[in-house]
């Protein structure tokens, strides 16, 4: 009774290790690009979260700063005696952690005058930076409304 095939006495269907081996090639490239896809996408993602958080400590800073110039809710607009003399340091403080941070309060309206700059670089700029910025009115010596930029640029 045989319940197997018999074996050939020729070598007319030898085949081996080396059949297998374009298939496996094939599986083997097929498993690394989808290895490579998912790694790339994870980086993007991570980037993108990083580039996020950076975009929402920058905004945060920049309302610190915005809060710090209207402490008094019963006056409508801040002056801007109280841009000039505007402490960046203590509302990077009050905002970040360990940040490298750039802020710039730039008078738009009536004349373009750049009222105060500040910066803290701990780490050298890299490509992971973010972004925010808020116009706020604010009167002048001569009573008139004028508009300020507040802005800042974080990173790590």
């Amino acid at each position: 009774m045989s319940y197997g095939r018999t074996m050939r006495s020729d070598e007319t269907a030898v085949a081996g290790f080396f059949e297998d081996l374009p298939v496996l090639l094939i599986v083997l490239a097929g498993v690394s690009a989808l290895v490579l896809s998912g790694v790339t996408a994870s980086e993007r993602l991570a980037e993108m979260e990083n580039l996020a958080e950076l975009e929402s400590l920058a905004g945060r800073f920049v309302v610190t700063m915005a809060v710090s110039l209207n402490m008094d809710p019963s006056v409508e607009h801040a002056s801007i005696s109280s841009v000039r003399s505007l402490n960046i340091s203590r509302c990077a403080c009050d905002a970040l952690d360990t940040e490298s941070w750039s802020a710039a309060i730039v008078l738009l309206r009536p004349h373009v005058i750049w009222l105060r700059t500040e910066s803290r670089t701990v780490v050298e700029p890299t490509t992971s930076t973010g972004y925010s910025s808020m116009l706020l009115n604010v009167v002048m010596d001569d009573g008139i409304v004028g508009v300020v930029e507040v802005k800042a640029l974080v990173w790590k």
